[in-house]
């Protein structure tokens, strides 16, 4: 009993410390985030900081992959419930503009570490939760393809161009652009990519 209950506080103490980072890297940038603005923001002192997450490079990480479990939570259950590859690909471009229009802070904190030359910043091309999520794209398209639904297609340059484009949809998202027909217009163009009679 003793343990769980460590182990809660220890992923409390952790979450705690990763909203802080998030709020202090979007107010001030990443280069400017330094462990002492963090620690002050959560209310610890440093040491708590290097014994949950080690460092500023493995506090960024965690920033990282705690943005990419909220996307998880928001996108996931509709896409992999949907009936047909093609109701999956609609279900990802919704859940993702959803996802970004409910968490724009954590978006803009993504987006800044990984185009940040900091050198506790995560790039995004090489990061396993960016590369997972390829894959998944890619394999709902070789998915659609194999059932009919798609034509043929690289299933990754098909990820890659949905990617290209939710990318522009949070950019517009962030910069609190009028986002009205957005999802309706990459339905469009992923409907003419991928050969499909409808999304």
């Amino acid at each position: 009993m003793g343990r769980v209950s460590t182990s809660v506080i220890a992923q409390a103490r952790r979450r705690q410390l990763v909203e802080a980072a998030i709020e202090v890297i979007d107010e001030v940038g990443v280069g400017a985030a330094s462990l002492v603005q963090i620690s002050r923001r959560a209310g610890v002192s440093r040491g708590v900081i290097n014994y949950h997450v080690a460092g500023r490079a493995p506090l960024f990480e965690a920033v990282v992959e705690h943005v990419y479990a909220l996307g998880r939570e928001v996108v996931a259950p509709d896409t992999e419930s949907a009936a047909t590859a093609t109701a999956a690909i609609a279900a990802m471009i919704h859940g993702s503009i959803a996802f970004y229009t409910r968490y724009p802070r954590e978006m803009r904190v993504l987006s800044a570490l990984f185009v940040s030359d900091d050198p506790d910043s995560p790039n995004r091309s090489g990061h396993r939760e960016h590369a997972d999520e390829i894959e998944r794209v890619a394999a709902i398209v070789e998915r659609g393809h194999a059932g009919g639904e798609f034509r043929a297609v690289d299933g990754r340059l098909a990820a890659a161009m949905l990617r290209a484009a939710l990318d522009e949809a949070l950019a517009r998202i962030t910069a609190d652009v009028d986002t009205t027909g957005l999802g309706a217009e990459i339905e469009a163009a992923m409907r003419a990519l991928l050969g499909a009679d409808h999304l």
